[in-house]
């Protein structure tokens, strides 16, 4: 007994270091939302809760952002809660939807991205040269 309280400061240091632990933390809110939600397969379609055409465009912006960046924890609790489905709509949907026009940029980088750059620049080279969303 007296191993595993010398154990438990030295493992909890290092899942903390390697970013574990927040991703158990992140996991374990997301299942107490959506248990409380009483979120499951049968959570009928956006009418049926409630979400207006607006909410859900706005919210596939941000999964995209999300995926994006790799922000997998956020995206983890942000999906249940929003009741978005697993597959994202239609990029080319939501850049209609919101006024895009296609290009180069718009294809590679969020759309949220294009939405926030001055009308008179594009988004920042340094976020094309990521091949892949960040590593956490």
């Amino acid at each position: 007994m007296a191993q595993l309280e010398r154990l438990e400061p030295v493992l909890r240091k290092r899942l903390e270091e390697d970013g574990t632990m927040e991703k158990v933390k992140a996991h374990l809110r997301a299942r107490i939302f959506a248990a409380f939600q009483g979120i499951g397969a049968n959570s009928g379609t956006f009418e049926e809760q409630g979400t207006c055409p607006e909410n859900i465009v706005i919210n596939e912006l941000i999964r995209e952002y999300l995926e994006f960046n790799g922000y997998r924890e956020t995206l983890s609790v942000f999906l249940p809660e929003t009741r978005l489905p697993q597959v994202p709509l239609n990029r080319g949907f939501l850049a209609e939807k919101v006024g895009v026009n296609g290009g180069q940029i718009t294809q590679e980088l969020p759309l949220l991205y294009t939405l926030t750059a001055k009308p008179d620049s594009s988004p920042s080279p340094r976020l094309l040269d990521r091949k892949a969303p960040l590593e956490r």
